[in-house]
Parts: structure tokens; C-alpha cells; sequence
């Protein structure tokens, strides 16, 4: 019993030396550094998304926007894209191009198709490819069933022109070594803490 009770006072000497105090200041700028970090990743993320954007507005090197926004964001912590990105400029263009080639064929209201690119593209500017697309199909259908190339024109499915790629939990990055030595820290003060009362009260009982 006696040796169970030196052992018990010689580990609560050792757990004295720990100071508290002094893990709570690491804590504190760990976790300072870990926020602007995980910061970072989001707008590198930010950064990469607008690229695309910029790709899907321009029509160049679209794909190798999208290889380079996936890299990031599977690589990195705190990149999550949400809802994903809509590419709405190429939508619109492939729709548009549906149009041209029914206007093209041989075709009874084929004049009818730069009326309704007239009267539509408007609304691409105000509102992107929903408005527009409407507009569009909408006054198509106008033009009445029949053997008409403008018949079995459809909006493409938006889900062809929507990406979405997503974060993991931890990535073996810098900002991923500093949140793992955050909490690594946070979990030696818990058990600095815990342990030590629970070794005072050990001590008490044992008198």
C-alpha cells in the first residue's frame, strides 16, 4: 500500500512539472494559427473556383480549370464547394448551339430562331441560363407541334454542367499539422487536469 502510494505522489510530482499555464499559451496560438490557416485553404479555394468561372466565361481550357480546382480542393481542409459550381456560359452556349443546328436544318421557321435569340438573350445577362432557357423553350413551343426541327429542342440536363468535389476531414498539409498539434495539445492539458485531481483524491483515500 505504502508503494503504491509513493509511486502515486511520484507521478503527481511529475504531472507539478507540466504546467498548465504554459500549455494554454501553446494552445492559444495553435489554435490562432490553425484558424488563419484553414483560412488560407478556403480562399486558395475561392481563388481556384473563380478561375473556372473565368475558363467557363472565356471558353478556354475549361477542363484544366476544373483538374486544377479538384486537386485543391481534395488536397486541402476547410475547401468544401457546398452546392458546387454551375457551369452556366457553357450551358448556355451548348443550348444556343442546339438552336443554331435547328435553324440550320431544312427548316419551315427557321428565321424564327433569330427572333428568339433577340428577344432572349436579354434576360442571359440579367439573370443566367434559368431565364434565359425558359424564354427560349417557351416561345419554341410557341411555334406549335409538327415535324419541326425546333420541336425536339431541350435544354440540356444541368446536372452534365454542375461539379462538385469535396474536402476531407484532414489533409496531410501544414494547416493539417498544426489542427492535429492543436488538438494533440488541447487533449494533454484535458489529461493534465483530470489527472491530476484524480491523483489528489487517490492520495487523500490513501492516507
Amino acid at each position: 500500500m505504502a508503494l503504491n502510494k509513493h509511486k502515486l505522489h511520484h507521478v503527481l510530482v511529475v504531472l507539478r512539472r507540466v504546467k498548465v499555464w504554459q500549455l494554454l499559451i501553446i494552445f492559444v496560438m495553435l489554435t490562432g494559427l490553425s484558424i488563419f490557416l484553414l483560412r488560407q485553404n478556403n480562399l486558395g479555394m475561392i481563388d481556384a473556383r473563380e478561375k473556372v468561372k473565368a475558363a467557363d466565361v472565356s471558353d478556354t481550357n475549361i477542363k484544366g480549370a476544373l483538374v486544377a480546382l479538384q486537386s485543391y480542393v481534395s488536397g486541402h481542409m476547410n475547401t468544401s464547394l457546398g452546392e458546387g459550381i454551375f457551369l452556366n456560359n457553357s450551358y448556355v452556349r451548348d443550348y444556343q448551339a442546339q438552336l443554331q443546328a435547328a435553324a440550320n436544318a431544312s427548316n419551315p421557321n427557321a428565321a424564327a430562331y433569330a427572333q428568339i435569340e433577340r428577344e432572349c438573350r436579354p434576360l442571359r445577362a440579367q439573370g443566367g441560363y434559368i431565364p434565359y432557357t425558359q424564354c427560349a423553350h417557351d416561345k419554341l413551343a410557341a411555334l406549335g407541334p409538327g415535324p419541326d426541327a425546333f420541336a425536339a429542342v431541350q435544354p440540356p440536363p444541368v446536372a452534365l454542367y454542375t461539379y462538385n468535389f469535396y474536402s476531407p476531414l484532414w489533409s496531410a498539409d501544414l494547416t493539417g499539422f498544426v489542427v492535429l498539434a492543436t488538438f494533440i495539445v488541447g487533449l494533454l492539458i484535458v489529461l493534465r487536469v483530470t489527472g491530476y485531481v484524480t491523483l489528489r483524491i487517490l492520495l487523500r483515500f490513501r492516507r
